[in-house]
Protein backbone atom coordinates (compact mmCIF):
# COMPACT_ATOMS: atom_id res chain seq x y z
CA UNK A 1 0.00 0.00 0.00
CA UNK A 2 1.10 3.51 -0.77
CA UNK A 3 0.98 6.78 1.11
CA UNK A 4 -2.47 7.74 -0.16
CA UNK A 5 -4.04 4.36 0.59
CA UNK A 6 -2.64 4.39 4.13
CA UNK A 7 -3.79 7.93 4.95
CA UNK A 8 -7.09 8.49 6.72
CA UNK A 9 -9.68 10.51 4.84
CA UNK A 10 -9.06 13.48 7.11
CA UNK A 11 -5.28 13.33 6.62
CA UNK A 12 -5.77 12.92 2.87
CA UNK A 13 -8.02 15.97 2.45
CA UNK A 14 -6.03 18.15 4.86
CA UNK A 15 -2.85 17.06 3.05
CA UNK A 16 -4.33 18.24 -0.23
CA UNK A 17 -5.10 21.59 1.42
CA UNK A 18 -1.51 21.85 2.67
CA UNK A 19 -0.14 20.93 -0.74
CA UNK A 20 -2.31 23.53 -2.47
CA UNK A 21 -1.29 26.15 0.10
CA UNK A 22 2.37 25.30 -0.60
CA UNK A 23 3.18 24.54 3.03
CA UNK A 24 5.98 22.13 2.08
CA UNK A 25 9.33 23.90 2.43
CA UNK A 26 12.96 22.90 1.77
CA UNK A 27 12.42 19.35 0.59
CA UNK A 28 15.07 17.07 -0.84
CA UNK A 29 15.23 13.59 -2.30
CA UNK A 30 17.52 10.88 -0.94
CA UNK A 31 19.03 8.16 -3.16
CA UNK A 32 16.78 5.45 -1.66
CA UNK A 33 13.56 7.17 -2.91
CA UNK A 34 12.88 8.83 0.42
CA UNK A 35 12.27 12.52 0.97
CA UNK A 36 12.88 14.95 3.80
CA UNK A 37 11.18 18.28 4.23
CA UNK A 38 9.98 20.93 6.55
CA UNK A 39 6.22 21.43 6.43
CA UNK A 40 4.52 24.41 7.95
CA UNK A 41 1.66 23.41 10.25
CA UNK A 42 -1.61 25.22 10.75
CA UNK A 43 -0.08 27.12 13.67
CA UNK A 44 3.01 28.04 11.56
CA UNK A 45 5.20 25.57 13.49
CA UNK A 46 7.65 23.77 11.21
CA UNK A 47 7.49 19.99 11.31
CA UNK A 48 10.24 17.67 10.13
CA UNK A 49 8.86 15.10 7.71
CA UNK A 50 10.60 12.00 6.38
CA UNK A 51 8.66 10.27 3.60
CA UNK A 52 9.66 6.74 2.65
CA UNK A 53 7.92 5.89 -0.63
CA UNK A 54 9.10 2.26 -0.81
CA UNK A 55 7.98 1.68 2.81
CA UNK A 56 5.35 4.32 3.68
CA UNK A 57 4.80 3.00 7.21
CA UNK A 58 8.42 3.94 7.95
CA UNK A 59 7.63 7.59 7.23
CA UNK A 60 7.84 9.97 10.16
CA UNK A 61 6.70 13.43 11.14
CA UNK A 62 7.29 15.47 14.26
CA UNK A 63 3.68 16.72 14.39
CA UNK A 64 1.61 15.74 17.45
CA UNK A 65 -0.59 13.40 15.40
CA UNK A 66 2.22 11.29 13.91
CA UNK A 67 5.09 11.62 16.40
CA UNK A 68 5.99 8.14 17.64
CA UNK A 69 3.24 6.47 15.59
CA UNK A 70 3.18 4.59 12.29
CA UNK A 71 0.50 6.69 10.63
CA UNK A 72 0.33 8.89 7.57
CA UNK A 73 -0.39 12.51 8.53
CA UNK A 74 -1.46 15.51 6.47
CA UNK A 75 2.13 16.77 6.35
CA UNK A 76 3.27 13.51 4.74
CA UNK A 77 0.42 13.68 2.22
CA UNK A 78 1.37 17.27 1.34
CA UNK A 79 4.98 16.22 0.84
CA UNK A 80 3.89 13.24 -1.27
CA UNK A 81 1.97 15.48 -3.67
CA UNK A 82 4.83 17.98 -3.73
CA UNK A 83 7.29 15.33 -4.91
CA UNK A 84 4.69 13.51 -7.05
CA UNK A 85 2.68 16.30 -8.74
CA UNK A 86 1.39 13.92 -11.42
CA UNK A 87 -0.25 11.87 -8.65
CA UNK A 88 -2.06 15.01 -7.52
CA UNK A 89 -3.25 15.69 -11.07
CA UNK A 90 -4.44 12.09 -11.37
CA UNK A 91 -6.38 12.38 -8.10
CA UNK A 92 -8.04 15.57 -9.38
CA UNK A 93 -8.94 13.84 -12.65
CA UNK A 94 -10.42 10.89 -10.77
CA UNK A 95 -12.46 13.21 -8.56
CA UNK A 96 -13.77 15.09 -11.61
CA UNK A 97 -14.70 11.78 -13.26
CA UNK A 98 -16.44 10.63 -10.08
CA UNK A 99 -18.38 13.91 -9.80
CA UNK A 100 -19.46 13.67 -13.45
CA UNK A 101 -20.63 10.09 -12.91
CA UNK A 102 -22.52 11.12 -9.76
CA UNK A 103 -24.23 13.92 -11.72
CA UNK A 104 -25.17 11.51 -14.53
CA UNK A 105 -26.60 9.11 -11.96
CA UNK A 106 -28.62 11.90 -10.27
CA UNK A 107 -30.00 13.03 -13.64
CA UNK A 108 -30.95 9.45 -14.51
CA UNK A 109 -32.70 8.93 -11.16
CA UNK A 110 -34.54 12.25 -11.52
CA UNK A 111 -35.73 11.30 -15.02
CA UNK A 112 -36.95 7.94 -13.71
CA UNK A 113 -38.73 9.65 -10.82
CA UNK A 114 -40.39 12.15 -13.18
CA UNK A 115 -41.54 9.34 -15.43
CA UNK A 116 -42.95 7.43 -12.46
CA UNK A 117 -44.80 10.47 -11.05
CA UNK A 118 -46.23 11.35 -14.47
CA UNK A 119 -47.51 7.80 -14.87
CA UNK A 120 -49.64 8.03 -11.71
CA UNK A 121 -53.28 9.01 -11.70
CA UNK A 122 -54.31 11.95 -9.54
CA UNK A 123 -55.73 9.60 -6.90
CA UNK A 124 -52.56 7.45 -6.86
CA UNK A 125 -50.41 10.57 -6.59
CA UNK A 126 -52.47 11.85 -3.66
CA UNK A 127 -52.17 8.48 -1.88
CA UNK A 128 -48.40 8.31 -2.43
CA UNK A 129 -47.99 11.89 -1.18
CA UNK A 130 -49.99 11.17 1.95
CA UNK A 131 -47.98 7.99 2.62
CA UNK A 132 -44.71 9.87 2.17
CA UNK A 133 -45.77 12.69 4.48
CA UNK A 134 -46.83 10.23 7.14
CA UNK A 135 -43.59 8.31 6.77
CA UNK A 136 -41.37 11.35 7.27
CA UNK A 137 -43.46 12.61 10.16
CA UNK A 138 -44.42 15.91 8.59
CA UNK A 139 -48.11 15.38 9.06
CA UNK A 140 -49.40 15.57 12.63
CA UNK A 141 -52.90 15.02 13.83
CA UNK A 142 -53.17 18.62 15.04
CA UNK A 143 -52.53 19.98 11.52
CA UNK A 144 -55.17 17.90 9.75
CA UNK A 145 -57.99 19.88 8.31
CA UNK A 146 -61.15 18.36 6.96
Amino acid sequence: MGVIELASQKSFWRGIDYYEQKKVLDWDKKPDNTYSAQVKGSDSVLYQVHLDLPHPKRSTCTCPFAAGRRVICKHMVALYFTVQPLAYEEILRQMEDWEKEEERQREKELAELRHYVQSLTKKELQERLLDALLEIGELRQDTWSR
